[in-house]
């Protein structure tokens, strides 16, 4: 149906370009919880004809909603991107109260990204905004969604007095949010340890007129004070409302809510030795999943509990099962630290189970996700630093330009009273102070980013070269750690040794630090310690290669337990080559051989 309205108001040829845009933005506003999906579709097409009729009212409010929209999907970096173009502290007049839920997205997207006291002044601002407006419903938003963001980073007590706010006017007014605002004051009780006010909140909500008839609001009302007992371990009260709830979400056909409800069930039944129970609720929770994407990751987890039940129950083929369904899903919704626990969990079970072969493969999948996810968090981390630049660089633009526009004023009226006697005077000055100015802030701006360049590349190299040293030690832990194993089941089987245990001990012989490792090692060194190796040369003449490679080692001040790892020999060979080294260079006996070699 949203579909067919945007089409008909597209087409529409009675409406004027204005009212359509207008109309366009009025229901992307409207249905901003309703039909997300409709209502980001309708904005990009305001934001279009807005562009193509220049028609800057309507743009503006396009933009706000796809901010707000942005918001509301998680997009924190796109919705940011977006605000930069719009003058916040110009309000935006249609539809109304947008430009208040403007400011609350901006500060939801910046609470997202770490930047709580710019995320909180944006709410301040919102607060005053439907303050302002007398927009009571939009206040109590405000108020509820600042709370909401507070608690969810821990800030209890301060959130707590948010919802106080909002819980007045709601009572004042009769707003239809004071139910909701009775579930959030609760929530926030139980985690502040009241758990008797989070009672009383929930049972205010429960007894409230407005959802006495709606199954789905009584649903979620059991289901808090379920919660509330489940962490006060009052397993038989929390299992009565979970089941209370049930029977809500079962009369309003809410799938989602049956899923949390007996995915909590399971984990009461886990937690009390229930295992059978506790599989028969999280397949329960499977069966009632959304088959969205937005819940795709609920049913990874419930896949990964059920693989650890079998596990501890040593049903390997089970729990198997469970896990290959949990790396499907999350290979899809690219769940990156999920799919790197699901790989161990799954290298563990084969283990357990004395297939080595296979959990070592398992092991090194589970190595590849993990660095795979350290790279996605960087980038993730560099794309907010991005958009913070970007932000402040376009602060400090329309500062500058207010500062120019005032300087020339004063300029054109200091050119109009002498303006007879030093017309070519000031003409020739103001050629020649704006080149310079140009050429010098060229100058400035080169020189930073130069400098700026070669601390970033000094940096990632620096991260390189310890990621690299830190994956050979785990490499060889691993390996040495295997091998002890194969060599002790060897050991037990009396002589008898299948061809298998030699195959894995010649595998690990070949994956040991070689020549090659040793070879990318002296790379990401040299990249970070460049002409290391030839001063120290030129310095000491008389050290052989192997000491090289203990020099290269002291200067990143790695241990002896530590480069004993990489070297794959014995902690006391490590203090021997160091002692012979000492006496090559001509060392005193109370001279410090790592402090020299850091020196270099």
């Amino acid at each position: 149906m949203q579909y067919l309205l945007c089409f008909l108001l597209y087409l529409q040829p009675a409406l004027e370009s204005t009212e359509k845009i207008d109309s366009l933005n009025q229901y992307a506003f409207g249905n901003r919880y309703t039909s997300s999906t409709a209502a980001y579709e309708t904005a990009l097409l305001a934001e279009k004809l807005s562009l193509e009729t220049d028609y800057s009212d309507g743009l503006r409010s396009a933009m706000a909603n796809l901010v707000i929209l942005h918001a509301k999907f998680n997009e924190d970096t796109l919705a940011i991107k977006k605000l930069a173009d719009i003058n916040i502290n110009d309000p935006i007049e249609k539809p109304n109260s947008i430009h208040g839920y403007l400011l609350m997205a901006a500060g939801k997207s910046n609470y997202n990204i770490g930047l709580e006291d710019k995320a909180g002044t944006f709410y301040e601002k919102a607060i005053v905004y439907f303050e302002q407006t007398e927009d009571h419903e939009g206040l109590t938003d405000a108020l509820a969604d600042a709370g909401s963001q507070l608690a969810r980073r821990g800030h209890f007590a301060e959130g707590l007095s948010y919802f106080r706010r909002a819980y007045m006017i709601a009572m004042k007014h009769d707003l239809e949010q004071l139910p909701d605002i009775y579930r959030y004051m609760a929530n926030v009780y139980n985690k502040l340890g009241d758990h008797e006010q989070a009672k009383a909140f929930v049972w205010k909500n429960l007894n409230n007129k407005l959802i006495r008839n709606d199954d789905a609001k009584m649903g979620d009302g059991y289901h808090t004070l379920a919660g509330i007992y489940a962490i006060t371990e009052e397993d038989d009260s929390a299992m009565f409302y979970y089941y209370k709830a049930l029977d809500h979400y079962d009369n309003a056909d809410d799938d989602l809510g049956k899923t949390y409800v007996h995915a909590n069930l399971a984990e009461i039944f886990n937690s009390t030795g229930f295992t059978d129970s506790a599989k028969f609720h999280l397949n329960q929770a499977k069966e009632h999943l959304n088959v969205s994407d937005a819940f795709k990751r609920l049913g990874a987890y419930l896949n990964f509990e059920l693989a650890k039940i079998y596990r501890s129950e040593r049903s390997y083929h089970l729990a198997e099962a469970a896990l290959w369904q949990t790396i499907r899903t999350t290979e899809v919704i690219r769940e990156m630290e999920m799919l790197r626990d699901a790989w161990l969990l799954l290298s563990e079970v084969k283990e357990e189970n004395h297939q080595y072969d296979s959990a070592l493969y398992y092991f090194q999948m589970q190595k590849a996700y993990s660095d795979s996810l350290i790279n996605e968090t960087t980038e993730r981390k560099y794309a907010n630093l991005r958009v913070q630049l970007e932000t402040m660089e376009k602060e400090n633009e329309i500062a500058t330009l207010n500062q120019q526009l005032k300087l020339s004023r004063v300029r054109a009226t200091s050119i109009v009273m002498v303006l007879a006697l030093t017309i070519v005077i000031i003409f020739i000055g103001l050629k020649y102070y704006s080149a310079a100015n140009k050429r010098n802030k060229l100058a400035f701006e080169n020189s930073e980013l130069i400098r700026k360049g070669v601390e970033n590349k000094l940096k990632l190299r620096e991260r390189e070269l310890a990621d690299f040293t830190l994956n050979m030690i785990q490499k060889n832990q691993f390996l040495e750690g295997l091998e002890e194993t194969i060599k002790s089941c060897r050991k037990k089987l009396n002589g008898e040794t299948p061809e298998v245990f030699n195959k894995l001990l010649r595998v690990i012989t070949v994956n040991r630090s070689t020549e090659k490792d040793w070879h990318d090692f002296n790379k990401y060194f040299g990249n970070v310690h460049q002409e290391f190796f030839d001063k120290i040369k030129e310095t000491y003449p008389a050290l052989s290669s192997g000491d090289l490679r203990h020099c290269a080692l002291l200067k990143m001040n790695l241990s002896i337990k530590e480069s004993a790892e990489i070297l794959g020999i014995d902690p006391n060979s490590i203090k021997m080559a160091r002692y012979r080294m000492k006496r090559k260079m001509g060392l005193r006996e109370e001279e410090s051989l790592g402090e020299v070699v850091a020196g270099v």
